[in-house]
C-alpha cells in the first residue's frame, strides 16, 4: 500500500475561511468554516486572520497531520501570522482566490499549483 500525506488545506480570504483535511489526492473532508462577512477595515480583516490561524492550531493540535497548505490571495496570505503556529509543519502557500471553488475541485487545484501528496 502506497503512503500517502494527511494535508490541512485551508482556503480563505479576509472575510471567509474553509478548513479541508486531504487523505491523499482524490478524497477531500470539509472539517470547518468560519465567516466574517462584515469585513471592511484593515483592522477587521486582520482580526479575522487572527481567528484563522488559531483555528489552523486547535485543528494541527487534535489531528495528525503531514503537511500544511494555505490557499488565500496575496494580501490576505500577508495578513496570516504563521510564525505563531504552535506546532512545527511544513506550509505549502498558494496565492489564489479559492473560496468560491467547489469542494470536489480543490484537490485538483493545488495539485495544478503544485502540491504534492507523496511523502517526500
Amino acid at each position: 500500500m502506497i503512503e500517502v500525506k494527511k494535508i490541512l488545506i485551508v482556503v480563505a480570504d479576509a472575510s471567509r475561511a474553509l478548513f479541508y483535511i486531504a487523505h491523499g489526492p482524490h478524497s477531500v473532508t470539509q472539517l470547518d468554516e468560519i465567516t466574517e462577512p462584515e469585513n471592511h477595515s484593515d483592522h477587521e480583516k486582520l482580526v479575522f486572520s487572527k481567528k484563522v490561524v488559531s483555528a489552523i492550531d486547535k485543528i494541527l493540535e487534535s489531528q495528525h497531520l503531514d503537511e500544511l497548505c494555505i490557499c488565500a490571495p496575496p494580501r490576505f496570505m500577508g495578513l496570516m501570522n504563521k510564525d505563531h503556529l504552535k506546532k512545527h509543519i511544513k506550509i505549502t502557500e498558494i496565492t489564489k482566490e479559492f473560496t468560491h471553488v467547489h469542494s470536489t475541485d480543490i484537490l485538483q487545484l493545488i495539485q495544478d499549483a503544485g502540491l504534492n501528496f507523496m511523502p517526500s
